[in-house]
């Protein structure tokens, strides 16, 4: 099979730009300007009896009726927050059915309460010195 001249000129275009990123000398491309830290609300019915930390803000919800999940950005460190769960959920009633600690500082509780359960997943931020965590409930009386 024979090559056009246009189709082997875009062709090594496209080999080029490939080449030189996965070599690292790709141009550098411009910071994105920072933007305001915004949060996302929790939907109203999110139970009162999930242990959050003091501050928080919601970067994103996922309401899919009788599971949802939210992802969190807070300032408190992943082993204060996984100590901090530790105590508080028992104190209100949930189960734990499995915890996980890792050395990369990841850490997760389970939970369980009659018919939902919920984990909390800790992660220390990537881009920053925030914390992320990930609530994911379940609830089968939940529904949209």
């Amino acid at each position: 099979m024979r090559l056009s001249s246009k189709a082997c000129f875009i062709l090594s275009c496209l080999l080029a730009t490939s080449a030189a990123g996965c070599r690292g000398d790709a141009p550098p491309q411009a910071e994105r300007p920072s933007q305001p830290q915004t949060s996302l609300q929790l939907p109203a019915d999110f139970p009162t009896d999930v242990a959050l930390p003091a501050h928080y803000r919601v970067n994103s919800v996922s309401d899919l009726g009788t599971l949802l999940v939210a992802t969190l950005a807070t300032p408190e460190p992943v082993p204060e927050l996984f100590a901090e769960a530790g105590q508080r959920m028992p104190a209100q009633g949930w189960q734990s059915s499995a915890e996980i600690r890792h050395a990369t500082g990841n850490a997760m509780r389970v939970y369980r309460k009659g018919k939902r359960e919920v984990s909390l997943s800790f992660a220390p931020h990537r881009l920053g010195s925030d914390s992320v965590i990930t609530v994911q409930l379940r609830d089968p009386q939940r529904s949209l």
